[in-house]
């Protein structure tokens, strides 16, 4: 049996072994703190790809320029498309033949309605676009925080989608699921165990949900690669205690330098904005937003729940990493 095989069938399986994914997703509230000045515990900032683990494509030259696409008020569906297409369309990251990996945030046993998880109307979008640019394969991969995955997988409407596109869901449950890698930028995190399939793809896609947190303020793109590795919870023990309490967002700062997704694709047609990342006041946006610049995305996805960069402290980190920008204001953002 192959590991893609191996993976189709444990997709379902509602093991109950991710305990330690599950205290990393609940993780303890921190008050917001000051944000380090540029240098100071940060890694040297990084140039195109260097540092970057896998073999899927990220290049942020595809958008000719377009740092962030915004598409409002629209059906899911279409506001996808839109966002994507002001980027240069799904063409311009998915080839003909291609093995492509969808990561939303599915993490939690909550309806479409409570907006603690990517929305199943998002996420059959992109599969939707991936399938017609003729990618050879589509899987949708999720490590849970909550188990038995297969309730996380049907509460939240993915399973529907998955089944009806004929798309493998698969749980990354099991540890021979991943592989050590290096993090060659990171400064708290230096090596770790990243699913195998999100290092063999062609093309990585990330479909978070944007959300508050409170262990982090906010939940986006950076947070929801939390899941591409196995043990979640090791990022928010690893160095605390350092300088500044700020060790979980600087390890989430070091999984982005090593884990850079082809595309990143926001689902703001809904927000969880106070108590997240379960429970709290969902408030509706209209709003689905597409970049290659995790950074970006998730400093735009910030602003949309009332939170700028230093209050996300991990966005700020990244861009003095170098790996992205999070100052709007500089940014060539197009609206559709």
């Amino acid at each position: 049996m192959d590991r893609r095989t191996f993976l189709r069938n444990v997709s379902l399986v509602a093991g109950a072994g991710a305990l330690g994914g599950l205290l990393g997703c609940r993780g303890s509230t921190q008050a917001p703190g000051p944000t380090l000045p540029a240098g100071q515990g940060r890694a040297q900032p990084m140039a195109g790809t260097d540092g970057k683990v896998g073999k899927n494509r990220f290049d942020p030259a595809v958008t000719d320029g377009i740092d962030l696409a915004v598409a409002t008020n629209a059906e899911p569906q279409a506001m996808v498309q839109a966002a994507v297409a002001a980027l240069g369309g799904i063409e311009a990251f998915v080839h003909k033949g291609d093995v492509v990996i969808i990561k939303p945030n599915l993490a939690w046993h909550r309806q479409p309605e409570q907006a603690a998880n990517t929305s199943p109307e998002v996420l059959a979008a992109v599969i939707t676009m991936c399938q017609q640019a003729g990618a050879g394969e589509v899987l949708v991969q999720e490590h849970t925080c909550a188990t038995p995955a297969s309730v996380c997988f049907d509460m939240s409407g993915a399973q529907a989608v998955c089944e009806k596109l004929n798309v493998p869901l698969v749980s990354l449950e099991n540890e021979s699921m991943y592989r050590q890698v290096s993090f060659k930028q990171g400064v708290n995190i230096k090596q770790d165990k990243i699913g195998s399939d999100i290092l063999d793809c062609d093309v990585l896609i990330n479909v978070p949900i944007c959300k508050h947190h409170t262990a982090t303020n906010g939940s986006f793109a950076m947070k929801n690669l939390l899941g591409t590795n196995w043990d979640r919870g090791r990022y928010h023990r690893e160095g605390k205690g350092s300088a500044g309490g700020d060790n979980l967002h600087r390890n989430i700062a070091d999984l982005a330098s090593a884990v850079r997704p082809t595309l990143n694709i926001l689902d703001a047609t809904r927000a969880l904005v106070t108590e997240g990342p379960q429970d709290g006041v969902v408030k509706p946006l209209h709003t689905v937003a597409a970049a290659v610049d995790i950074v970006a995305l998730d400093a735009f996805a910030a602003q949309l729940i009332g939170l700028g960069p230093d209050e996300v402290r991990h966005i700020r980190m990244a861009n003095e990493d170098g790996l992205g920008k999070a100052e709007l204001a500089t940014l060539n953002i197009k609206r559709v």
